[in-house]
């Protein structure tokens, strides 16, 4: 009887398992971002996609050098709410979850930049505004309606 209990968590639990993998396939931030820019633009939300790769300049002996556009730890979409104060989104692709804290933060670039963006979005909503990470438009649709 013990074993026959087993069997059928087991087999409920992997079912389970492979139902999740099936039905949240990974989108990339590229669409994520595109799916919750068409939204706000549609929805009468003043925002614009805030490029913090930065711009390719041409130097004058035929080199180029990548010039950052904004701080680092801006977020991917800045605007203006509905009651005119400030927000912000991170976007991440859709399976993304937070860092955990690693061991040693000595030369860990990942951390530390999910800690300038984490950073940002604390402080805009400490100042009034909203900031949230998102993964999906229906997140940005939860926080803004």
């Amino acid at each position: 009887m013990n074993l026959h209990r087993t069997v059928i968590v087991w087999y409920v639990f992997t079912m389970l398992k492979n139902t999740a993998a099936v039905q949240q396939p990974k989108i990339a931030e590229a669409d994520v971002l595109a799916q919750i820019l068409a939204w706000l633009k549609s929805n009468g939300f003043r925002c614009w996609r805030n490029n913090v790769q930065g711009n390719i300049t041409h130097t004058g002996n035929g080199c180029a050098v990548l010039v950052p556009s904004s701080r680092a730890g801006s977020p991917d979409i800045e605007g203006q709410l509905k009651d005119g104060r400030y927000f912000c989104i991170e976007v991440k692709s859709s399976l993304w979850r937070p860092p955990k804290e690693p061991q040693s933060l000595r030369n860990n670039k990942a951390w530390s930049h999910y800690v300038r963006q984490r950073t940002w979005i604390e402080d805009t909503n400490a100042y009034g505004g909203l900031g949230f990470f998102a993964t999906s438009l229906g997140e940005v649709i939860v926080r803004l309606t």
